[in-house]
């Protein structure tokens, strides 16, 4: 009797044993899958930024969009290569998609006994640039539809009408002159969305105008066209509207969004300098018709 249960203790010892050594295994070989998790994700994260952060350069500049790319790319980590393709989300369309595919190796420290030393491993994300359909903080100035060129001075409000009883001013979220001049200072707090009615505000507003835009430019008396930075108080958000048919209080259509830079208020005229910019809001894939400068990024993939 005696015999046969230390046969079956040393019998347990031993299958103990081997249970420890298969569980010690497996911890092992964890942490191998561990860090090719750990690669794949870092791998992913920086394609994300590189292809986000070139998309902004499309579809105007392609060559500063690949050379963003590569830039970002190794500034989160990456080695080369670096494999950016550019191209176009539709045929014949402007080259406004960019995808960045990235490559790493993840070194395993318990699998060679099995035979693994590693695993390679690539990583891609895919952005696209689109036209800006809705935002926060445009200003109540409806500027008229038409062709802009970058780094231009144009009115955006005048102090001549532009259609019967309208000089350029919006009622946004409502009438009169204190709203009119608190939208100019601070931003209209709702959503303007392309396809959107929006409502005139007749009259030239000389006055509202002057005070709703003068703190703005107090505010970075310094800047200019060529100099502005990203949230300067002198980036205006505008709606582009056509005023056809408007007369005295009427409703236009917003047809698009468009930034310039505020270069004076004076006497009821605003000028501004027309900019290509980078900003939140609702996108859309880019579409000429609706294409004014003002551009947003997303990813795609």
């Amino acid at each position: 009797m005696k015999g046969r249960m230390g046969e079956e203790r040393g019998a347990t010892v031993v299958l103990v044993a081997l249970g420890m050594v298969a569980l010690m295994g497996m911890a092992a070989l964890s942490l191998d899958v561990g860090e090719l998790v750990r690669v794949r994700a870092h791998l992913s994260d920086a394609a994300i930024a590189a292809a986000l952060s070139a998309a902004r350069e499309l579809p105007d500049n392609p060559t500063a969009a690949r050379q963003v790319a590569v830039a970002v790319a190794h500034a989160n980590g990456a080695g080369d290569p670096v494999d950016v393709v550019i191209s176009s989300s539709r045929s014949g369309g402007p080259l406004d998609r960019v995808t960045v595919t990235l490559h790493g190796h993840a070194a395993f420290r318990f699998a060679p006994v099995l035979g693994e030393t590693g695993a390679d491993v690539a990583q891609g994300a895919t952005a696209q640039a689109g036209t800006v359909a809705g935002l926060r903080g445009a200003v109540p100035l409806g500027v008229e539809k038409g062709t802009y060129q970058y780094g231009q001075t144009y009115t955006l409000k005048s102090d001549d009408p532009l259609v019967p009883g309208n000089f350029g001013a919006l009622a946004l979220g409502g009438r009169g002159a204190d709203n009119y001049r608190d939208n100019l200072q601070h931003g209209y707090a709702g959503v303007l969305q392309t396809g959107m009615q929006v409502e005139t505000e007749p009259g030239n507003m000389s006055g509202p105008t002057q005070q709703g835009l003068q703190p703005r430019i107090d505010a970075d008396p310094s800047a200019t066209c060529a100099t502005v930075q990203p949230g300067s108080p002198r980036l205006l958000y505008v709606p582009i509207v056509d005023f056809a048919g408007a007369h005295g209080r009427s409703t236009v259509p917003v047809v698009g969004f468009a930034a310039f830079f505020l270069s004076s208020t004076q006497k009821g005229e605003v000028t501004g300098c027309f900019l290509r910019l980078v900003t939140d809001g609702d996108w859309a894939p880019l579409d000429p018709a609706q294409d004014y400068g003002l551009r947003s990024v997303a990813l795609i993939q």
